[in-house]
């Protein structure tokens, strides 16, 4: 089981990632697609079964999970440079680790202070070449300020959209993408 988990979560992140960059006149064409896929029919819920794969009914990503060595230098990281702030909604007392959790739109990142099975050192330079969760934002540009200024380096991308990829102190890859940029370039 945790084999197939593995192996779907970034299927999901290319799911969700995919859908999110369409805009809506291209979404009804993507979901027209999706269902003449065999097996993926949409199934009414009243006629789903548990072994079902067309009646699971995908909406998004609620949240995304970081692990990380030290949680006050994340919080400093993402609250203090990226401004993300944290929710009361979703505590960690029940957990056995430390942890937060970070609102980011409708969804959420969930610091984990555990640790690390993965290297740190030796990863891409480009995040777009590395795991990463992609983030829409509205304005890029203040984004690259704010980073200057706190001397963190980004990246941007290798094709023609505007995105930008950073690392946070525990090598985790965050893309961001302008919320106005298209899904495919203009002609």
């Amino acid at each position: 089981m945790t084999k197939i988990i593995q192996y779907l979560i970034p299927c999901f992140s290319v799911f969700f990632s995919l859908y999110q960059h369409c805009s809506h006149q291209y979404r009804e064409h993507f979901w027209a697609a999706m269902a003449s896929l065999p097996g993926m029919e949409a199934v009414p819920q009243s006629q789903a079964t548990d072994d079902s794969p067309k009646g699971i009914g995908f909406v998004g990503v609620h949240h995304v999970g970081f692990i990380c060595e030290n949680l006050e230098r994340s919080l400093e990281f993402y609250c203090g440079v990226l401004g993300l702030e944290i929710s009361d909604l979703r505590p960690d007392k029940s957990l056995y680790y430390r942890g937060a959790w970070l609102l980011l739109g409708n969804q959420m990142i969930h610091l984990m202070e555990l640790p690390n099975p993965d290297p740190v050192s030796g990863r891409p330079l480009h995040g777009g070449e590395d795991r990463h969760v992609c983030v829409y934002i509205q304005n890029p540009d203040a984004l690259k300020l704010i980073l200057k200024r706190a001397g963190i380096s980004y990246t941007e991308s290798q094709s023609v959209r505007p995105q930008i990829f950073i690392r946070d102190p525990d090598g985790n890859a965050l893309e961001f993408q302008p919320s106005n940029v298209q899904s495919t370039p203009k002609e």
